[in-house]
């Protein structure tokens, strides 16, 4: 018989994207325990109704999420989709799509997301309260930008960043530490900030970065930290500020935080960052106003990091 908290996928569900099975400890949520969804698929597909779409065979996939991440999940669904039910198929679906995605592309550190305390002083003394790049197990606010809309988006994401063009406002952007897509994120924010300070709106980014030695010798790290070269022209009027978070003083919550029940003890659902953290401030002249950069609140910033 099935066990509470798991979901099933039968050989004939499975072409059909038609997810059955008990609630469990889904309903629970915040219980802490562990939901396991299991998929197995016994018997072949016939490839000739799936009219020309490729053939997977998958003998079993178990996924794996903590009760407070389901609980933070049903919430984050139930918000754009408007039904609470944690038995609702659509629901479980859209879960099994979620995790399965994010398991696929593994490496933990490339969803690895900033401690809670330096989230809090960004919103509160920058007005940052939206993420660039995040995801539905990662993300601090219920809409933000991720790089898979399709599995993503039932969870609040809004789309890529690279399709976001927002006019105003203040946004967080921790990308993954990849020096093609710091580039391209630093092309399109200076496309994003020219618009707005010719428009004389306040837009901001807190970019946050790991500063790895690879990073550091590329073009990318130039652009970033000077604002010069981009293919969007230059940004250097923008660029206000450079805090150093040095790696000895600080951690960033597990990538695969939601596979991991969290504990009291100091470090746990954590890893140490592996170099310095580099926060940039970039600001249209509105935004370096409304939401000044100056010494209290970089430290501020800099002890929310250590926490």
């Amino acid at each position: 018989g099935k066990a509470d908290g798991v979901v099933s996928v039968s050989p004939a569900a499975a072409s059909t994207g038609v997810v059955s099975g008990t609630g469990g400890a889904g309903g629970a949520g915040g219980s802490g325990d562990t939901l396991i969804i299991a998929t197995t698929v016994k018997q072949p597909i016939d490839p000739s109704t799936l009219k020309g779409f490729g053939v997977v065979d998958t003998t079993e996939s178990s996924l794996r999420i903590t009760g407070q991440h389901l609980q933070k999940l049903e919430d984050l669904h139930a918000r754009r989709s408007g039904s609470k039910s944690p038995s609702n198929l659509t629901f479980k679906a859209d879960l099994f799509c979620l995790l399965e995605r994010y398991r696929s592309i593994k490496g933990g550190g490339f969803q690895a997301a900033m401690p809670g305390t330096a989230f809090e002083v960004l919103r509160e003394d920058f007005g940052a309260a939206f993420e660039c790049f995040a995801s539905p197990l990662n993300c601090r606010y219920g809409s933000f930008c991720s790089a898979f809309p399709d599995t993503d988006g039932p969870f609040g994401s809004v789309g890529s960043f690279f399709s976001f063009h927002p006019l105003r406002g203040s946004f967080q952007a921790n990308p993954p530490f990849v020096p093609t897509m710091i580039g391209d994120m630093c092309s399109h924010m200076t496309s994003l900030l020219v618009a707005a300070e010719a428009a004389g709106e306040a837009l901001a980014f807190v970019i946050v970065v790991g500063a790895s030695g690879s990073l550091k010798s590329s073009p990318a790290w130039t652009q970033l930290t000077t604002g010069a070269d981009t293919s969007a022209g230059s940004a250097a009027r923008f660029v206000k500020h450079h805090l150093v978070v040095r790696l000895q003083d600080h951690r960033y919550k597990e990538g695969n935080q939601h596979m991991k029940k969290s504990g009291k003890k100091r470090g746990q659902g954590e890893r140490m960052s592996s170099c310095d953290t580099s926060v940039l401030f970039w600001q249209t002249t509105a935004a370096s106003q409304q939401w000044p950069v100056n010494d209290d609140k970089l430290a501020r910033l800099q002890a929310a990091f250590r926490h």
